[in-house]
């Protein structure tokens, strides 16, 4: 209930579902509640919480998976991060000094494997440095099944690409950056 849904405010259809990611009941509930076709996981953490917990990310999509099981969701979109399960590594380690080992980067991994093998439709879209602005679609993002690209991308791009994947099965089962 504390989220912040500014970025929402104006969009037509946006129905929200309250719950904690962590408590499967919740998580349950929500996705009963609301009976969505598709279930686009966005999922953060953020500055403390990046240490806090090791299995953040793994037991969230846990959660998510298990209640879409459950209520019959078609596909699951999972916003990723590049670096993920060895991805763009060399780049990501030689130009950025970004650690693709890390504990939260491990977690993300654990999170797509058991996506991946939960038996729901999914998609992965592993993004790079995630822009705060424009707030309007750039139109420059696209999806590539390139495991060694590696860029920036606006929030609104991301929420663009993500629609099209909707229901889309040209994107079930694959993993883009």
């Amino acid at each position: 209930p504390t989220s912040s849904r500014h970025r929402l405010q104006g969009m037509d259809g946006v129905r929200y579902a309250v719950g904690d990611l962590l408590d499967a009941r919740s998580v349950t509930d929500a996705i009963k509640q609301t009976r969505p076709r598709v279930v686009i996981d966005t999922s953060a953490r953020r500055g403390e919480q990046m240490t806090s917990g090791q299995d953040f990310y793994a037991q969230a999509m846990e959660n998510i998976v298990n209640a879409s099981r459950a209520n019959r969701v078609k596909q699951i979109i999972i916003h990723s991060s590049v670096g993920v399960r060895g991805s763009a590594k060399n780049i990501l380690k030689e130009q950025f000094g970004f650690d693709t080992e890390s504990s939260n980067i491990r977690d993300k991994g654990q999170a797509e494997i058991y996506l991946e093998n939960s038996g729901v439709g999914f998609t992965i879209i592993r993004n790079g440095l995630l822009e705060f602005e424009p707030v309007e679609p750039t139109g420059k993002g696209y999806l590539s099944q390139d495991m060694n690209s590696f860029g920036r991308i606006t929030r609104t791009d991301l929420a663009a690409l993500s629609v099209s994947c909707m229901d889309n099965p040209d994107c079930m089962g694959k993993i883009y950056h």
